[in-house]
């Protein structure tokens, strides 16, 4: 997740995306309401009906005014976008939208993405940036409901928020998640990685110097050399007990050879 991304409303990004297709994601202005009926045209009877629950022909005018005039605070949405190889936008191929609830510290959000554009990680893009961006606001928690034929969404839901909770309720699932400040989770990121790569320094500088003393003690048990070291000891037991038995090899063959 990008977490040090500052979520304005001049925010824009450039994506590249598996297939080698690029988007471009921002949050969407009055401008775009021609281009989001365009877009819903293209979207399947399947994944409308994932997304609104029942079938749909068209977008309402007060759903256009939802996506599209957000106050970046209580509603927000982001849409993406494909982009030509000229850098020009095109048509909207996916949109993430939350919207406060009256609990003020909670949002409800929502994602679709068109069908000839889905299984590329434009939903996991749009949603990581969205509760990104819910949590720059203050909000500490997402709730969400789900189809409980939608596997594709539970899937895309656990793989950007692990900590996610999924509860069934008939043919839907309600999901709730909570929602880090950026800021912590950059820190508490950077801890954790710090602390890892000293553990593992530590870790073979110990081992290292465990291997170095057993060398040392082979070697000084080879020159005829006393040491105090721990494992020079093990190392010169390891040794005697190879020389009584290649000793006690020796007599056994001059005893056969006496014979």
């Amino acid at each position: 997740m990008l977490s040090t991304l500052a979520f304005y409303r001049a925010y824009q990004e450039d994506i590249t995306v598996a297939g080698g297709r690029r988007i471009g994601i921002r949050m969407l202005q009055p401008a775009d309401k021609q281009l989001l009926l365009d877009s819903f045209q293209y979207l399947s009877m399947k994944s409308r009906y994932f997304r609104f629950f029942a079938p749909k022909r068209e977008l309402t005018s007060a759903e256009l005014c939802c996506l599209t005039e957000s106050d970046g605070k209580n509603r927000l949405a982001l849409g993406a976008f494909e982009l030509h190889p000229t850098g020009a936008e095109g048509a909207v191929v996916g949109v993430s939208q939350f919207i406060r609830l009256q609990e003020v510290v909670g949002a409800e959000f929502s994602l679709v993405v068109i069908d000839d554009w889905q299984c590329l990680g434009i939903g996991c893009c749009l949603l990581e940036r969205l509760l990104m961006m819910a949590a720059t606001q203050g909000i500490q928690y997402f709730h969400g409901h789900v189809l409980t034929d939608n596997q594709r969404a539970c899937r895309l839901i656990r793989h950007v928020c692990k900590e996610a909770t999924f509860h069934v309720e008939g043919s839907e699932i309600t999901i709730t998640g909570l929602l880090r400040c950026p800021g912590q989770a950059v820190r508490v990121k950077s801890l954790s990685i710090k602390n890892m790569r000293v553990t593992q320094y530590e870790f073979y500088n110990n081992r290292l110097r465990q291997v170095l003393w057993v060398m040392r003690g082979a070697l000084n048990s080879l020159r005829g050399r006393r040491s105090n070291g721990r494992f020079y000891c093990a190392s010169r037991r390891c040794l005697g007990a190879a020389q009584r038995q290649q000793q006690q090899r020796h007599r056994y063959t001059q005893l056969e050879g006496g014979r």
